[in-house]
């Protein structure tokens, strides 16, 4: 099974209407929005874990819409992501100020990334 926890000090949710990369006006105008996204706002000791992966921070923000999360620190707590493929398994970890994930590719961008193993 997958699955993981989430914990934080605050959490802010709404649900948004997409917008189609075509509208007009007059689309606009008829409040055709399309479907409901979620997006939320998660702050203060960001905690999440699943059974390979940890990732701590202060804020988290997660787009629907975009498909995409962004974790921020702060200067006395950088995020940090924690990786481990097996449990008993080497850990890796990489910190930074901010990390942005494209949940659709997995794929990371951050700014001053500093390493501990190979992620």
């Amino acid at each position: 099974p997958t699955g993981f926890t989430f914990t934080c000090t605050t959490i802010f949710i709404n649900q948004v209407p997409s917008i189609p990369d075509n509208s007009s006006a007059l689309f606009l105008e008829k409040r055709n929005y399309g479907e409901m996204k979620l997006e939320f706002l998660a702050e203060g000791k960001i905690h999440v874990e699943d059974s390979n992966h940890s990732i701590d921070g202060h804020s988290l923000q997660y787009s629907q819409e975009k498909n995409q999360c962004t974790i921020k620190g702060t200067p006395h707590m950088p995020v940090r992501i924690t990786q481990q493929e097996f449990v008993g398994g080497p850990r890796n970890e990489m910190q930074a100020g901010t990390i942005k994930i494209n949940l659709e590719t997995m794929e990371f961008s951050s700014d001053e990334i500093m390493l501990d193993g190979a992620f």
